[in-house]
């Protein structure tokens, strides 16, 4: 009987140990899922104040609009599936692969926001020169058209 007595001393030691080490790498990914979260909530603000910049551009960027509420969309679903699964244990690895693809895929979409948004300022400063010129055009013009005015 000693044998069985220490045999499962020892069967109880490690299965405490096993269970605090469990504890520990629960801790860990509850503590991994909140600054995901943060993050997420972080992308949604900015992609919220991009939405703003879109709106004020006109209809040429009513597409982009949607795909950024669609996105907004993804995330705020994916930070409560997020916060459901942190209860979970291994389901949350599994959420965190859904969450990097998403992330990966809104950073890209920034980017490329970014880049229009370039390009729309370029081309509405083009605009305006353009529009200088042609006043300029239109002036001379005028003037011209006043010295063949015939007086009578």
């Amino acid at each position: 009987m000693p044998s069985f007595r220490y045999s499962m001393e020892g069967w109880y030691f490690y299965a405490a140990q096993s269970a605090g080490h469990i504890s520990h790498l629960i801790r860990e990914i509850q503590n991994s899922t909140e600054h995901a979260i943060v993050r997420m909530e972080n992308t949604t603000q900015q992609i919220n104040q991009g939405v703003e910049v879109v709106m004020h551009s006109g209809d040429a960027f009513l597409s982009i609009q949607d795909a950024i509420h669609g996105v907004s969309s993804r995330i705020h679903a994916i930070s409560e599936a997020t916060q459901y699964l942190a209860a979970g244990g291994e389901k949350i690895v599994l959420a965190f692969d859904q969450i990097e693809q998403t992330a990966e895929h809104s950073t890209q979409f920034s980017y490329q926001f970014s880049h229009l948004s370039e390009d729309l300022h370029a081309v509405m400063q083009e605009v305006y020169r353009s529009s200088d010129q042609l006043s300029e055009m239109a002036v001379h013009l005028h003037d011209l058209i006043n010295k063949f005015k015939v007086h009578g």
